[in-house]
């Protein structure tokens, strides 16, 4: 998924800089397409960007949670309790 999406990209990329050409100004359907694929292009990497950051979520959570279920053991073994 993510080699399509970088190549999607770079393909959506250079249609955008196709649409900063003068004679498609009066040509509205291309116009409209050109900023369809790009608003598509950034939907794209807020995705991404989305899951990257719940992936870091998730991760220091259970990283924490894991912190805490090694100080509650080391706790009852210096009490000598056994669970």
């Amino acid at each position: 998924v993510y080699i399509w999406v970088i190549g999607s990209n770079l393909v959506l990329r250079c249609t955008w800089t196709y649409k900063l050409s003068a004679h498609l100004r009066h040509n509205y359907l291309t116009v409209f397409t050109i900023a369809a694929l790009e608003i598509f292009r950034r939907f794209q990497w807020i995705f991404f960007r989305v899951e990257n950051e719940w992936n870091k979520m998730n991760n220091k959570s259970h990283m924490q949670m894991s912190e805490m279920s090694n100080e509650e053991e080391k706790l009852l073994h210096s009490m000598n309790y056994n669970v």
